[in-house]
């Protein structure tokens, strides 16, 4: 029995949005032989399932490599489905059937396909605001849809919705880059959210890194700009062949949301009173919403994602909830994490959840946060009462084994919380057991070192003020976490942003995005 399993693209299995006019293929051998080395290998790639019409047959070459196969066929389209498989032959006679088909499909190639324009729902004065606003749009369509991709980005972090419901599973997207050279922007297949008549989208936008506040220890903000601004473009196809397009323009409308104040450092604050209860669904009342204003920002910045997003890897329950000596309400989630806490309330409109958190514990029990500096890292929940509520924040996050209920309705308990751990998405590649205790609490705490300072890009901490790429850490570090995990698109991505910051004597800034530049 031989077979090629596990086909990727650019590391991926059937993925959408890949912006390399080559891609790259690869593949696992699987065998019921011992002592296997592959021979040959024979690629198809065709712009259907029958493999009929054909953009790609290598023929059968002769060669070991299963792995970085680039892509040497007719020039490809953008946004565009491909198919692809392969067959092989091993040192022992045996030729594989085909495998199971791949496919990946191609982003926008060219700046000329973009007709959507960047909108802002923030005006010149509101440079200091951390609040996060709410953007929708209504629209028809009148067909039976075959497939609908959404294009989007923005500068600040954004979530994405299509009547009602979120698109994707990303997380404090876009990511952060070197914004003024490098803006990601990511692909959505929304057929099945979709509907024949009235359809809504709609956006929250926060400022994340790109306005936010940077480099907290000598306070710098608005490091890229001064308004968010979100980029959308929708593509739908209909059984008939017809196409249609709808794209961000002065005609969207926005309005201040529930969302107070959040920021990467420092929390959120959430008042769930301030809820608009179908804004992002037809049909919803937005008289008294504002038009949003277009935003001039350079289109050629423009790139398909290159990098992992952000998701939900895992979840944490609490193992203990006690009281310090000073008094505080402490839970205890047995592990030093990145992510947030996701918790469920009851109690009257107005009342508040205060959640502060930390890392560690100071000398005598208590709640400890001096190694924050200016760091937050606080909660803040305003119930719109009533009904059991459930909270997790949007464009913040936080590094923590502890959590202070500063303010709670009634009497909390540790049923009412869990820990939501994010980081990037990487697949695990290696692992490490051994006989000695502490040895493998070593190895323990450095896989959640990797998981905790591996969210978007390779930083230093997660907790503090600062949270930033540094170069040096990343270069002692990358060697170890490729064994653990696969990093290639996590690095590819951050090297990427490091040579458009590059400086113009060849060196290295100290952090990517470049930052600090100037102090």
């Amino acid at each position: 029995m031989l077979k090629a399993v596990n086909l990727t693209c650019e590391y991926l299995e059937n993925p959408i949005g890949i912006g390399e006019r080559k891609p790259r293929f690869g593949w696992i051998i699987e065998s019921d032989k011992k002592n296997v080395v592959q021979q040959t290998y024979h690629i198809q790639v065709s712009m259907n399932e029958d493999f009929i019409d054909m953009v790609w047959d290598t023929g059968i070459v002769e060669s070991s490599e299963s792995i970085h196969i680039p892509y040497e066929g007719t020039e490809l389209k953008s946004s565009t489905r491909y198919f692809y498989r392969v067959k092989i032959t091993d040192n022992h006679g045996q030729e594989s059937g085909w495998s199971d088909i791949g496919f990946f499909e191609t982003a926008l190639f060219d700046l000329s396909e973009w007709k959507a324009r960047f909108i802002t729902p923030e005006k010149d004065d509101e440079a200091k605001s951390s609040k996060g606003k709410l953007i929708r749009h209504e629209f028809a369509l009148d067909g039976e849809i075959a497939c609908a991709r959404v294009y989007s980005t923005a500068l600040g972090m954004y979530e994405l919705y299509i009547n009602g419901k979120r698109v994707g599973e990303d997380l404090l997207t876009p990511g952060w880059t070197s914004y003024k050279k490098r803006l990601q922007y990511q692909t959505y297949d929304v057929t099945d959210l979709l509907q024949k008549g009235n359809n809504a989208i709609g956006a929250i936008v926060g400022c994340g890194w790109y306005k936010g506040d940077l480099a907290g220890w000598v306070g710098r903000r608005n490091l890229f700009g001064s308004q968010t601004a979100l980029l959308v473009q929708l593509f739908v196809r209909y059984t008939d062949g017809r196409e249609q397009l709808i794209v961000t323009d002065e005609n969207w409308k926005t309005s201040e949301g529930p969302i107070l104040y959040s920021e990467i450092y420092h929390g959120e604050t959430y008042d769930a009173r301030l809820e608009k209860d179908g804004w992002d669904k037809p049909g919803f009342d937005d008289s008294d919403w504002n038009l949003v204003q277009l935003f001039d920002y350079p289109m050629s910045v423009l790139v398909p994602q290159d990098g992992l997003p952000v998701r939900r890897q895992e979840t944490i329950k609490p193992i203990d909830m006690f009281t310090t000596p000073k008094g505080e309400k402490v839970i205890d989630f047995g592990q030093n994490m990145v992510g947030w806490v996701k918790f469920t309330v009851s109690g009257n409109a107005g009342d508040k959840v205060v959640l502060k958190h930390a890392e560690i514990l100071d000398a005598e029990g208590n709640f400890y946060t001096e190694n924050l500096r200016t760091a937050k890292q606080r909660i803040e929940y305003i119930l719109k009462g009533n009904e059991t509520e459930a909270f997790e924040p949007h464009f913040t996050f936080q590094g923590f084994r502890y959590i202070m209920i500063e303010e709670w309705p009634g009497k909390p308990t540790m049923d009412d919380f869990i820990g939501i751990v994010i980081h990037s998405d990487m697949e695990h590649t290696g692992e490490f057991i051994c006989s000695n205790e502490l040895v493998n609490q070593l190895q323990h705490n450095i896989l959640w070192g990797l998981k905790g300072n591996f969210v978007d890009l390779p930083t230093d901490c997660p907790q503090r003020d600062e949270r930033l790429g540094w170069t040096g850490d990343a270069q002692v570090f990358i060697s170890t976490a490729a064994y653990l995990m696969n990093v290639a698109r996590f690095f590819r991505k951050w090297l990427r942003d490091l040579k458009a910051d590059q400086l113009e004597n060849g060196g290295v800034p100290h952090v990517i995005p470049n930052v600090l530049q100037g102090i």
